[in-house]
């Protein structure tokens, strides 16, 4: 859980840059900074966001959907991963994964009992 809520930290700001830059969220939020080159609009928003969330005093429920949402993506992830090599074998694959298929299997379940133990349990 801490590291999903890492990676939620680390990549928001570079997610809402990148919406910004496509005109999907206020194209302020895909602006650089000229002298420091990084997504400080973005990052500032992010900032605020959080800080409000912290003031809320529910912080432990927003940790726990961020975890729901990540679970959800590596079963998501995972069972993508399955069926596209299954799909198309041919594709060229920049990145392989390590003992595929069992790796991938493996995170799979555990990402599926992770997700059911959550549900019975929170």
């Amino acid at each position: 859980m801490v590291a999903s809520f890492h990676g939620i930290i680390l990549a928001a700001g570079r997610a809402s840059f990148e919406f910004g830059r496509v005109k999907m969220a206020p194209a302020f939020l895909g602006k650089i900074h000229s002298r420091f080159r990084t997504p400080s609009n973005a990052l500032l928003v992010n900032m605020v966001i959080g800080i409000i969330a912290l003031l809320t005093g529910k912080t432990s429920q927003i940790i726990t959907i961020s975890v729901f949402g990540a679970l959800t993506l590596y079963i998501v992830s995972m069972i993508a991963l399955l069926q596209l090599r299954k799909k198309e074998p041919q594709l060229e694959r920049p990145f392989k994964v390590p003992m595929y298929p069992f790796f991938p299997v493996i995170a799979l379940i555990i990402a599926v009992v992770s997700f059911i133990a959550m549900t019975i349990y929170i």
